[in-house]
């Protein structure tokens, strides 16, 4: 059936709530416009490769291995108006994209540029670096151990690199974690406890670790928590309304009930009657209950044709609730009011679609759909038709937290808690008066808006373009300043006074340490005085840093002993007074020699003995602080939560 070059008219069947909203919109879609794109496309993303602001198409062509048809990549550059330049083919590994999830687009080397990696038929998945142009470098192939009937996108060990995802239907799950530099490591087998016929990847149990949701047969729904470094628990099972005969299939993820936690939808085949050709499917929304397990739900969607190829998750309708649009044979579109309860709408297209995307691709702010037309070798462009929308966007400032709400509703943000998509931007029809308003949370004050509105008074805008708004919340803070200190030599001192500034009238108290880095034998310390200080509400307080530094010291060296020398004063004291007993008998003019002899030498020992004759050591010196410069940190702490830190350098000469 694959092969044979006929048309089928397909209904895009939409679910669509239509709401009370004052930017409630009805959906639409153009009649699709074709491109060729090979033999047999079956795979696409949409992303912007030249980096043009501009979605651009990358298509996987199986191509038909029984003629030789080795299949390829198609690129499409977008023109920015819903319409495409003509593909140009590179080439990959041998017949990629067996199924509709072959291809996937991330930045694998960190150059700003989108790269592609593509499943072949042929055991291998092919990366190819894109060089921001559009165009890509050659393919550099990695072996894996089955051929990988889809390929994901995911950072399953936290290190913010893209890591790739692969599933052989009734197999096993591989994966290759990346290096951040556009190579990939070697695959890593992971058993699954069934034969998974899909697999999508995401935070199932919101412990911030993406874990694998499979579907697994007549067993329903596999889950396997994933451990935050690139390896899984063990599987275990929802059965979620799976039969012997009754299987799931495509899942696709995406929070329907606006719960916090994430939900499936899953096309479940019943194949009871196959051997007639009678094929049932039933598309069922399985609500999260946040523990791996899911619930069935909701509305419930019947084709009596094959098997779907999966969904893409978008807000088609930009009433900001995630829409839902699945591959089936007709192609299925199911849309959310929040709740999981979906309405539904019917649009023509042509083709056997095989895999879809959504994304806004002519810049009107409505996603649009593309489709791959596996039994034409054409893709399919259909727009959507809506009325163009003005967005508004919210942006954040300051340190303080709050809510901001908008009137009509659309804007509901409350920061640090649930501000991003979707709260923190909204879309309304041309025309629309909008209110914005303020609520400061407890210790926090509103500083005002900018952007599009000023002030600290109301925010009222028309929605006539684009427009952003920034809203600032400061909380009760304090700046820390020190100045710097004067140079010193080794045994000085230096000062430097602390400030404490309030900020947004913090007076609370505010508690002052110091430390010195480096630290060798030594180095200098420092004090604070006093250790506590608490500025006036939007005034300021001091204190005083002081650095002390050691000064160099010096030791004399004693003289050596010279005992022996102490033994000469007794000849010494016996000629001396040998000399006064002869003076005594002999005349005064003979004896005087001999006298002055005497006392010179007893003079001349005593000098000797008493150190006279021994060389002194130069003194011992310690040289105090080593000279250089250090950094001081001071660190100030108040009683709540609040704590900063600054720097002065001191310079010892």
């Amino acid at each position: 059936m694959f092969g044979r070059k006929q048309h089928f008219v397909v209904a895009l069947l939409i679910l669509l709530f239509f709401n009370a909203l004052a930017n409630a919109t009805t959906v639409g879609f153009r009649s699709p416009v074709d491109y060729p794109a090979g033999t047999a496309p079956r795979g696409i993303v949409v992303a912007d490769f030249n980096g043009d602001g501009k979605m651009d198409l990358a298509v996987g062509d199986y191509g038909d291995p029984n003629t030789g048809d080795d299949g390829g990549v198609k690129v499409f550059l977008g023109k920015g108006d819903g319409t495409f330049h003509s593909a140009t083919s590179i080439v990959v590994g041998k017949n990629p994209c067996l199924s509709g999830s072959c291809l996937v687009a991330a930045d694998f080397n960190g150059d700003g540029s989108l790269d592609l990696a593509v499943a072949d038929n042929d055991n291998r998945v092919s990366v190819l670096l894109g060089r921001g142009d559009g165009t890509f470098q050659p393919h550099v192939d990695y072996v894996v151990s089955r051929r990988a009937d889809s390929l994901l996108l995911g950072d399953l060990n936290g290190d913010h690199h893209p890591d790739l995802i692969l599933l052989a239907f009734d197999s096993w799950v591989g994966t290759l974690l990346g290096n951040g530099d556009g190579t990939f490591q070697d695959e890593v087998v992971h058993s699954t406890g069934s034969a998974p016929t899909g697999l999508t990847v995401f935070d199932v149990n919101n412990d911030g670790m993406l874990d694998l949701v499979m579907t697994a047969g007549n067993q329903g729904i596999e889950t396997m928590f994933g451990n935050g470094d690139g390896t899984f628990q063990a599987g275990f099972f929802c059965t979620c309304g799976a039969q012997e005969f009754i299987t799931p299939h495509g899942p696709t993820e995406g929070d329907f009930n606006e719960d916090g936690n994430m939900d499936l939808a899953v096309d479940f085949f019943d194949d009871h009657n196959k051997i007639h050709n009678q094929y049932s499917n039933e598309e069922m929304v399985l609500l999260g209950n946040g523990d791996g397990t899911f619930t069935p739900h909701g509305t419930r969607l019947h084709s009596s044709d094959l098997l779907g190829f999966g969904g893409v998750v978008s807000d088609l309708n930009q009433d900001g609730h995630l829409d839902l649009a699945i591959a089936f044979h007709p192609l299925v579109g199911m849309f959310s009011d929040g709740s999981g309860i979906f309405t539904v709408a019917n649009f023509a297209s042509e083709g056997l679609a095989t895999s879809i995307a959504a994304a806004d691709i002519n810049g009107d702010h409505f996603p649009d759909v593309i489709v791959t037309n596996f039994g034409l070798g054409t893709i399919s462009v259909l727009l959507n038709t809506a009325q163009p929308v003005a967005m508004l966007r919210l942006g954040w400032s300051g340190n303080g937290y709050g809510t901001v709400t908008s009137s009509p509703p659309g804007i509901n943000c409350q920061r640090s808690i649930n501000c991003g998509p979707p709260f923190d931007a909204a879309p309304f029809d041309i025309g629309t008066a909008v209110s914005l308003s303020e609520t400061a949370a407890d210790g926090s004050t509103f500083g005002g808006w900018s952007g599009a509105c000023s002030g600290t008074g109301a925010c009222n805008l028309v929605m006539n373009a684009d427009q952003s708004v920034t809203a600032t919340f400061n909380s009760p803070d304090f700046l820390l300043s020190g100045t710097a200190p004067a140079a010193i030599v080794a045994g000085k001192s230096a000062a430097s006074t602390v400030s404490i500034t309030s900020v947004d009238a913090f007076n609370s108290t505010v508690q002052l340490t110091c430390s010195v880095d480096p630290a060798p034998a030594l180095s200098p310390t420092c004090s604070i005085n006093p250790t506590a200080a608490t500025p006036a509400a939007n005034g300021s307080a001091s204190s005083t840093l002081t650095i002390y530094s050691t000064a160099p010291t010096v030791a004399a060296v004693q003289p050596a002993a010279l005992g022996w020398l102490y033994a000469l004063w007794l000849p010494v004291g016996g000629l001396t007074w040998m000399g006064i007993g002869l003076a005594s008998k002999a005349p005064r003019n003979r004896m005087l020699p001999v006298l002055v002899l005497c006392v010179v030498l007893a003079a001349a020992f005593s000098l000797v003995s008493c150190g006279g004759g021994t060389r002194v050591a130069d003194p011992h010196r310690t040289g105090g602080t080593p000279p250089g410069t250090y950094t001081i940190t001071i660190t100030g702490a108040s009683s709540g939560s609040l704590e900063h830190s600054t720097t002065v350098m001191l310079t010892v000469l």
